[in-house]
């Protein structure tokens, strides 16, 4: 199963702990490879809260990740650009959809685990967040 593999790297390889966002029904595949012995998931009421949280697991040292819809990243522009922007705060977004209000630097999962690398080197690297696209299924 690729989502299988999709979190062992992201969690066992990269050290990703910490996953946050509202379940919804374009996820799932996500959701039923989630392995609890490797990772935390925290299900969110909305994508504001799941951003606070991840944020917050960041400033506390952990690496993690949003996953959500990318028809709702307008609901994160006032937070993202006042708080993750001005204390660079820099965290994924793996988001089902092409759409990127943000401006910020995407990557397009298709079936090449490798670019769970690329990305994560990209946020290392420069300190700034990014988006981590999939269509379909993983």
């Amino acid at each position: 199963m690729k989502g299988k593999g999709f979190f062992d790297i992201l969690c066992s390889n990269l050290n990703y702990r910490l996953f946050a966002g509202i379940p919804v029904e374009e996820h799932k595949d996500l959701y039923d490879t989630m392995d609890t012995a490797i990772m935390h998931y925290i299900p969110t009421v909305n994508e504001v809260v799941a951003l606070g949280v991840i944020s917050g697991g960041i400033l506390s040292g952990y690496k993690g990740a949003v996953l959500m819809g990318a028809d709702n990243f307008n609901l994160l522009l006032p937070q993202f650009s006042n708080f993750n922007t001005k204390f660079k705060i820099p965290l994924m977004f793996i988001v089902n959809g092409d759409y990127n209000p943000l401006k910020l630097k995407q990557f397009k999962f298709e079936d090449d685990f490798n670019i769970l690398y690329d990305i994560d080197n990209y946020i290392n690297k420069y300190s700034k967040s990014s988006i981590l696209i999939y269509e379909g299924s993983i």
